[in-house]
């Protein structure tokens, strides 16, 4: 398990991002329930009933604002092929990376409304992703920076 460092080498103003989210939850009539579980217990999203419960005691080296965006991301994707989704920092099933893209997806697109596109290393260490992260997030990066480049 990773743990959250709030003295990320790189600082990085999610307020946007998180504003989007919000956004994204609003018109998806989402609903979301913050508790205080267990530390090792991650936070859920029940994609059928277009909720997330929110741990807010997960001890994670990962920025809330991803794992909600993940969260969200469940329950936009839904598929019936499972009922419940657990957070998770792998990237082990085909569910589990879909919400991952979509959250890096999400950021990088609010990213780019400020025309400049953050290095993926410095995302990564802003957000406290492990390094299995890494092939999705550089994906996506080069995508944004090719359209960027385009504009």
């Amino acid at each position: 398990m990773y743990l959250y460092n709030t003295e990320n080498e790189v600082n990085y103003d999610f307020a946007a991002f998180e504003e989007y989210l919000e956004e994204v939850r609003c018109r998806n009539q989402i609903k979301v329930k913050h508790a205080f579980y267990e530390t090792a217990d991650p936070s859920v999203s029940i994609p059928y009933k277009r909720k997330i419960l929110i741990n807010d005691n997960y001890e994670t080296s990962i920025h809330p604002s991803f794992e909600y965006a993940h969260e969200i991301g469940h329950v936009l994707l839904f598929s019936q092929s499972q009922m419940l989704y657990g957070f998770s920092e792998l990237v082990t099933s085909a569910e589990e990376r879909s919400a991952h893209l979509w959250a890096i997806n999400a950021f990088y697109m609010v990213a780019s409304q400020n025309e400049h596109i953050p290095n993926y290393i410095d995302v990564m260490t802003a957000f406290g992703l492990p390094f299995s992260f890494e092939p999705l997030i550089r994906k996506v990066c080069y995508q944004y920076s090719e359209l960027n480049d385009n504009n």
